[in-house]
């Protein structure tokens, strides 16, 4: 005969109305977002919220559930702190870091921009912002310039078509397909660089007519090129 084992049911000890209070107060205006994460769960907790619940919640696994109840019986309100790291400790919090990162995107160019700005508010180093930067992906990119504004998009689409087309038929044997380019050489300024996220690429439109001299290429897709 085989027995089944159950694992018994793990609940944080009945919250007295004072304690609630406190972690209610914790969860919405507590600055560090893993110390809302653990008063709010000790609070579903107490509403009979079981740990693999919990775990879905918030994202973790059942043992970080078990450990900030554990940590909780130890040592109450201090349980919910995070532990002391090694290393420096960051300048600035969450709600300051996002502050900073709006003003990037709304100057990329220039960070003392933003830091003026944000001297109304806090005052933050220019070499802790590019920290920040740094460890949410930014990098320091030269900007783009694009006609992506002035594009037919339906004609753009046919195009793309037809070189798929013409692709074929030179994988027949049927034509040579040669792709034609330009290079120019002007007196337009140079692209400037700018603080710019992951995946993201500015853009400027391009425009204005100035007196090039043209380089012209004719490139195979074997790579022979005949410039």
């Amino acid at each position: 005969m085989l027995t089944k084992l159950c694992t018994p049911m793990r609940f944080v000890a009945p919250l007295d109305p004072e304690t609630k209070a406190q972690l209610q107060d914790l969860m919405k205006t507590h600055p560090v977002s893993q110390v809302r994460h653990r008063a709010h769960a000790l609070l579903l907790s107490d509403q009979g919220f079981p740990i693999n619940h919990l775990a879905e919640i918030f994202f973790v696994d059942r043992e970080t559930i078990t450990h900030w109840l554990n940590r909780w019986d130890q040592d109450g309100l201090d349980a919910l702190e995070n532990k002391p790291r090694p290393g420096r400790p960051r300048s600035i919090d969450e709600a300051r870091e996002t502050k900073v990162l709006d003003e990037v995107r709304q100057e990329p160019r220039q960070l003392k921009t933003g830091m003026a700005r944000l001297s109304r508010f806090f005052s933050v180093s220019l070499s802790t912002i590019k920290r920040l930067l740094h460890r949410h992906g930014y990098r320091w990119r030269r900007v783009r310039r694009s006609l992506k504004t002035q594009r037919d998009e339906a004609a753009f689409r046919a195009a793309q078509a037809e070189l798929k087309r013409l692709q074929k038929q030179e994988d027949a044997g049927e034509i040579d397909l040669v792709y034609f380019d330009e290079a120019g050489f002007s007196l337009v300024p140079v692209v400037p660089y700018a603080w710019q996220g992951p995946g993201e690429q500015i853009e400027l439109p391009s425009s204005g007519h100035h007196r090039r001299l043209n380089v012209l290429g004719f490139l195979k897709r074997d790579n022979s090129f005949v410039p």
